[in-house]
Order: structure tokens, then sequence, then C-alpha cells
């Protein structure tokens, strides 16, 4: 805010600030589950191509804080082993993009297994 005077007459402009915040990233595309070894799973997804998306976080059974965070590759898929989980349950992942300024995507698509004994794809 500023004033300004001139004679006996006061006047007062507030000038008011924008800062331009730009738009989270994309979503994660093509999250899946393609590897199951006993009691591990493997994900992957495809890479954003949004310049400004340096990591990504990994959800599990829809808890709201991060199993992991991944970081962002030159090309190619995107991809996270998630280890010691038990035979039998069913696992669901969702994925989120996260830009520089730490804005997070919406979920991907979720993915779904179940580690089997032996490996293989469980129920």
């Amino acid at each position: 805010m500023f004033t300004a005077k001139t004679g006996s007459q006061t006047s007062s402009n507030a000038a008011t600030r924008y800062v331009i915040v730009g738009l989270p990233p994309a979503e994660p595309a093509n999250l899946m589950v393609v590897e199951n070894l006993d009691t591990r799973l493997l994900l992957q997804w495809d890479r954003n191509t949004e310049q400004s998306v340096v990591s990504y976080y990994v959800y599990r059974n829809g808890n709201n804080v991060p199993l992991a965070t991944v970081n962002q590759v030159p090309s190619g898929q995107v991809s996270y082993q998630d280890l010691a989980l038990t035979d039998g349950p069913i696992y669901t992942y969702t994925v989120k993009a996260v830009d520089q300024r730490g804005q997070q995507s919406n979920p991907s698509d979720p993915a779904s297994a179940a580690c089997s004994a032996g490996g293989g794809w469980g129920p």
C-alpha cells in the first residue's frame, strides 16, 4: 500500500501482487505390476514428459503417507520394487508425480496384485 499527498489531500492506493503458480503435473500413466517374486512386487509406469517433474511418490493400499519416493529418469519407464510383503493379501498401488515446486499430481489409476509363494500371480 502506498500513500500520496498533494497539497491538503491525501489519497491511498493498495497495490495487489499476484503470484502465478503453474499447474501441477499430469498424473503418471500406465501403472502396472510387472513382476511378482515371492514377497516382492515390481511396479512400473511411464515417465512424465513434463520437464518440471523431479520425482514420484508411491502409495500402497490408500495410505496418505508415501511408501517411497522415486527419482525421475531421463527416458523410458520408471519402476519401484516393494519388498518384504506377505503372501496372500492384495496390495493396491497409486503413484503421484511431483514437480520442482513440490506440487503433486492427481494419483495414477491404481494397480493391484497379490504375492504368491514361489512367484507367479495371486488372485
